[in-house]
């Protein structure tokens, strides 16, 4: 094993002993015990207790026999244990967040969502051997989907002129039907099928340290607050997730969102039909408002580095209050293409 992997281990046989020592020996908690579990002894602490070991010990034998599961995976494992997913998506969070590592670290990996489709090559992590890929295979021409359990490397055959991320599989879809990959080759797009998880955000800050920050990285979402809800967490982490999983930093700062027309300009240039469009809720305006504390936080954060389409996009949308699917474009391939050979001034 690794040396970090041996550290892991250690630390959880401790813990598992201090555990078992706690419900054998004393009432109390002893100050040099793990500080997450203390006060007299109850069925609930004991149910706790179980929980956590039985989730440890799951750990320790996938370190030690170099194997990987996804979270649904541990679940199956011990249902009579767990009772429920959410309970053990709770406990993995707390025992990364007490170990301090990344759940990939311990072999734990969440079912990935994302399809993507360029040129380049991904080695992926599987069960036995690490496997290449080519996600500008001919025999995939709907995307590939990532590997649940991560990817080890990435080499690009073709240095792409950018990476288009895409909120939703329909509107992918769209764009790999029309060839837009090949109208604007060397390009990559991708998508989560919705809200990032962790295996799309990972992979394109991979792609981004592959490519030296040099690429230029778009996210294409709906003209409303959600969809640039979905960007922000793109390139900068869901702020719940952070209190939730112990997690290495994936941000991309340099990621942009795509300037979509603003609503009365794709109606009069015929992009989407006067139907297409429609008025803010309360809901989508408050969270607007959230979104527009955000920007001023990660401006503080990361100076000089966000890009200004950050805040074109946020005063659009404050301003119009008026919202747009990415399915209403007549023409969607030609509209992205159109906005994108512009920003990146290609031939």
């Amino acid at each position: 094993m690794a040396g970090s992997e041996s550290d892991v281990v250690t630390r959880l046989e401790e813990a598992i002993l201090s555990l078992i020592r706690w419900v054998a020996v004393s009432d109390v908690f002893g100050p040099d015990s793990c500080q997450w579990i203390s006060g007299q002894f109850s069925f609930r602490k004991a149910r706790t207790v179980a929980r956590w070991v039985v989730m440890m010990k799951q750990i320790i034998m996938l370190i030690q026999m170099k194997t990987h599961a996804t979270i649904r995976e541990l679940f199956y494992s011990s249902i009579r244990t767990y009772s429920t997913q959410v309970v053990t998506n709770r406990i993995l969070a707390k025992v990364t967040q007490f170990l301090g590592v990344p759940r990939e670290t311990l072999h734990v990996f969440s079912p990935s969502k994302t399809l993507v489709r360029g040129p380049f090559l991904l080695t992926e992590i599987s069960y036995s051997a690490d496997v290449e890929v080519d996600c500008n295979n001919v025999f995939e021409t709907r995307g590939h989907q990532l590997s649940s359990f991560g990817v080890s490397r990435i080499t690009c055959y073709a240095k792409p002129n950018f990476i288009l991320v895409v909120e939703k599989e329909t509107a992918f879809q769209h764009l790999l039907a029309a060839n837009f990959i090949h109208c604007l080759y060397p390009c990559v797009i991708m998508t989560a099928r919705g809200f990032p998880d962790l295996a799309s955000r990972k992979l394109i800050h991979l792609m981004n340290c592959h490519l030296n920050g040099r690429t230029r990285l778009f996210c294409l979402c709906d003209y409303d607050p959600h969809g640039l809800a979905i960007a922000m967490t793109f390139a900068f982490g869901g702020e719940q997730n952070k209190q939730k999983y112990y997690t290495e930093d994936c941000a991309i700062p340099q990621m942009e969102p795509l300037l979509l027309p603003e609503p009365k300009e794709a109606v009069s240039k015929g992009i989407i039909r006067e139907e297409d469009t429609k008025s803010m809720t309360p809901l989508d305006l408050h969270l607007l408002q959230t979104l527009h504390n955000r920007l001023k936080h990660l401006e503080q954060q990361f100076p000089s580095q966000l890009h200004a389409s950050w805040r074109k996009s946020l005063e659009s949308m404050l301003h119009n209050r008026v919202k747009y699917e990415l399915d209403a474009f007549s023409d969607l391939p030609e509209v992205v293409g159109s906005i994108i050979s512009v920003t990146v001034s290609l031939p």
